[in-house]
């Protein structure tokens, strides 16, 4: 007699010795004695766990002639037949190499004829979700008023891909994966069965590996036997998977922990000079830092009663929880990674490395705590804590001139959150002068020498905009030009950070000259082309007139000439800050490499 594997020699018969879902065997042990059992079935669950074992079971069931209690005897000629599957009125079809309409016409042809010799004739259809639709709509009037003598099994790993008119047809079994327990008493009977030697903790670590699937335990069981024979222990069991032992990973874990980098390296090397796979290095120690991670999370003590106890210890000294969460965060990025780069060394060495260098990160309490441990003075009389931001709508104070140096690459902007206004009186003959505005000091009206350049005012949403004559100052266009940006956002608002970019350089008459960035040709395109007459609706919803606008795109040489004092004024990121914050720019400093 030829060898029989194991899964295949221990593959349950009947309902009660299937492991692990006794809530479905229950129920339909329960339909067949009542004679209430539906024209269709979805057995859903991952792979495994006992679906086509039991549909087996349950055309048994309905074709055996001594049925007690629902359970088929399993030893007449038809239960052997069924068992086998060589009976014709129980039809096995792997719906992945049978998946097109015209399988499932001829199905649906053969369903009339009545079964050859047995009660039912029952269609097991394994892997339905890889079906066509138009296999499926196929069935759709079969399964809905199918003939009595006809009943449909299907079985599925991905129940969210078939078709919710199958769904609806169908009763739903749900099989979940097995239980540990289940697994390992299991294979401890099958061990008994074979007069197998295997150590109780082999039995586990296989049941483990199998991740709830009975089927890949027995597998992996019969090819350790193979291996190792009847006595197998746990070195055995890493060879036949592959594992790596204990002393590698320990060369990876300890400088991982200790962060360092060159014994990292080290490691890793040694690993893959001895024919190590980097997934499987990967994969292992991830699993040690999830162990590591579950009795921090318990507070449980020490690393656990595992044989690698040892290097959950390890990494329960150096790594506090929020360390352990970034580790286990980067192993799962690296793994994916891993799938759609390769490049499997460069990534683990990358991953390793990130873990070690995280001894220099901070928690984020401890960041907030020594930066608030300046702080522990009151504040002077009159000071208060930065209020939440305001619209531009609800901030009506006016902008102040201000300190202008020789050579300004960087600005250093002071910003008094908690003080009012200041009082700026401009002389004549004497230049803007930097401000200094004092805290208890209450608002007061801005005096404009005529001789002074016109200053940017913000006017309260509630004041009245004056009448005029004119197109406004370019220096008025300019201080309001944020206020365009908001108005062609609102229209277009990928268009906005393009006119964010312009700044306004002169007006003559009604024409506005906006001056981009040098390289910023393609832009200046896209401003004159479809965008321009949404930037000038949006200068007349601002200004009240409408400005013809022109753009022009200055060389490097050209914006090198130019003032560095202006370009700090008209740098976005400035002109932001201070919009939002009613901050002066009071000094720049060169900025040194």
């Amino acid at each position: 007699m030829s060898y029989e594997p194991y899964h295949r020699k221990y593959r349950p018969k009947t309902f009660k010795d299937v492991v692990g879902q006794d809530p479905v065997a229950t129920t339909l042990r329960n339909a067949l004695k009542e004679d209430r059992v539906a024209n269709a079935f979805l057995f859903a669950g991952s792979r495994g766990v006992g679906k086509t074992s039991m549909a087996r079971i349950l055309a048994k069931a309905l074709n055996c002639p001594d049925v007690r209690d629902g359970e088929p005897c399993g030893t007449c000629d038809m239960c052997e037949s069924i068992a086998r599957g060589e009976d014709i009125d129980v039809m096995e079809v792997d719906g992945a190499s049978n998946r097109g309409i015209d399988e499932i016409r001829a199905i649906r042809d053969n369903v009339a004829y009545a079964p050859a010799h047995a009660r039912f004739k029952v269609y097991i259809i394994d892997e339905v979700h890889m079906l066509t639709t138009q296999a499926f709509n196929a069935l759709l009037k079969t399964l809905e008023e199918p003939p009595a003598h006809v009943r449909f099994v299907f079985a599925t790993t991905e129940a969210h891909a078939v078709l919710e008119t199958i769904v609806s047809r169908c009763q739903r079994y749900e099989f979940r994966r097995i239980s540990l327990g289940d697994i390992v008493g299991r294979l401890a009977w099958v061990g008994q069965q074979e007069g197998l030697n295997v150590a109780q903790d082999v039995l586990h670590e296989i049941a483990v590996r199998s991740e709830g699937g009975l089927r890949d335990s027995l597998s992996l069981l019969d090819q350790l036997v193979s291996f190792a024979g009847s006595e197998a222990g746990l070195e055995d069991l890493d060879r036949v998977l592959g594992r790596i032992d204990s002393q590698v990973l320990g060369d990876i874990i300890e400088p991982v922990a200790r962060g360092d980098a060159g014994d990292v390296m080290d490691g890793l090397t040694a690993a893959f000079e001895s024919g190590r796979d980097g997934e499987e290095i990967l994969g292992q120690v991830t699993e040690l830092f999830r162990e590591a991670m579950v009795r921090e999370a318990r507070d449980l003590p020490g690393g656990g009663d595992g044989r690698r106890a040892g290097l959950v210890s390890i990494i329960r000294e150096h790594f506090e929880i929020d360390r352990l969460l970034l580790a286990l965060r980067l192993c799962l990025n690296a793994r994916r990674e891993i799938k759609l780069a390769g490049q499997g060394r460069l990534q683990l060495e990358l991953t390793f490395l990130k873990i070690a260098r995280s001894t220099d990160l901070l928690p984020v309490r401890e960041i907030i705590s020594r930066l608030g441990a300046r702080d522990d003075e009151p504040l002077p009389s009159g000071e208060r804590t930065l209020a939440p931001r305001k619209s531009r709508a609800q901030r009506p104070a006016p902008r102040v001139q201000a300190e202008e140096a020789p050579s300004t690459p960087r600005a250093a902007v002071k910003v008094a959150p908690s003080a009012p206004p200041a009082v700026v009186k401009e002389a004549p003959s004497a230049p803007p002068a930097a401000v200094e505005e004092a805290p208890s000091a209450p608002p007061a009206a801005v005096e404009e020498a005529p001789s002074a350049p016109p200053a940017a005012v913000e006017e309260a949403p509630s004041a009245p905009r004056a009448r005029r004559t004119g197109p406004p100052p370019v220096e008025v266009v300019r201080a309001e030009w944020t206020k365009v940006v908001d108005a062609v956002r609102e229209q277009k608002p990928r268009a906005a950070s393009l006119v964010r970019e312009a700044v306004p350089e002169a007006i003559d008459g009604a024409s506005l000259t906006l001056r981009l960035p040098p390289g910023a040709d393609f832009k200046q395109k896209q401003l004159e082309g479809g965008l321009r007459d949404t930037v000038e609706a949006a200068i007349v919803a601002v200004f009240g007139m409408r400005l013809h606008t022109a753009y022009v795109v200055p060389t490097a040489e050209q914006d090198n000439k130019r003032p560095r004092q202006t370009k700090v004024y008209e740098d976005p990121g400035v002109r932001r800050i201070l919009d939002t914050f009613g901050g002066d720019v009071i000094k720049t400093d060169d900025a040194h490499a």
